[in-house]
């Protein structure tokens, strides 16, 4: 785990949150449960207008979730629980009080798809794509689904969902409401995140806060929801056609 790290750091009015995982910057538990920390301690912070989040590296933005831990799975409850990591950031990133503005500089699987949807602002790359590739091995984008349906609707999760083997492109992405802005390269995406990260950690926070609050109201179901697909999720993962599909990757393994 030592290769894995989330960071926190402090400039001004901004916080900077960033995660890395060589696995293509794949989320483990650990990883989870720290970002949910981090998040659920800015939503107090009064010193702090905005979040900047991203991921480390050129490569994926955030590959889903760990598939190491995924096939260390035996039963319910451990399935449960690993899912459940997933909706606690999720409900953690929508609750906070602070804006989140976040890069995504490549491609984006299943979870990673969640953390983009349960951002306030996304500024992409051009060759940044998306993909829910959830249903090719037994289960499904259960855990995810409300926070991408809140953002771009049902037909257009839908799309994704029953499409599992197509990543869909950035300028896709854009015309579907789930990136704010598509930049040329990666100096003007730097560029154009870190200029709306600012703009924004100088506007009324108090402003900021309820704009937000209007953005995900009628959510607040969410937060239960997302815990009984978590158990839903877990039961999946056990079954015989994901037990198959799982096979050579956990000979591999």
């Amino acid at each position: 785990m030592s290769n894995q790290t989330v960071q926190l750091k402090q400039d001004g009015r901004i916080a900077q949150l960033s995660f890395y995982n060589p696995a293509g910057n794949a989320m483990s538990s650990a990883m989870l449960q720290q970002l949910t920390q981090y998040f659920n301690d800015l939503n107090e912070r009064q010193d702090v207008s905005v979040i900047a989040l991203k991921s480390e590296g050129s490569g994926a933005f955030c590959a889903g979730a760990n598939f190491k831990e995924l096939l260390q799975i035996t039963n319910a409850e451990e399935g449960k629980a690993f899912f459940s990591g997933f909706a606690k950031l999720l409900c953690a990133m929508k609750n906070c009080s602070k804006p989140i503005v976040t890069k995504v500089q490549g491609k984006a699987v299943g979870g990673g798809v969640g953390i983009i949807a349960a951002s306030d602002v996304v500024i992409a790359s051009n060759t940044a794509e998306i993909k829910l590739s959830e249903i090719q091995i037994g289960i499904a984008p259960l855990v995810i689904a409300p926070v991408i349906i809140h953002k771009i609707g049902v037909a257009h999760f839908s799309k994704l969902s029953f499409d599992p083997a197509t990543f869909h492109t950035s300028h896709w992405a854009l015309d579907k409401g789930l990136f704010a802005a598509v930049a040329k390269d990666e100096n003007e995406l730097n560029t154009l995140f870190n200029q709306k990260v600012q703009f924004l950690s100088e506007l009324n926070p108090e402003a900021l806060s309820a704009l937000k609050n209007t953005v995900w109201k009628g959510t607040e179901h969410f937060d239960q929801e997302m815990l009984h697909r978590a158990a839903e999720s877990g039961k999946l993962v056990l079954s015989e056609q994901t037990t198959l599909a799982l096979a050579p990757y956990r000979n591999k393994s």
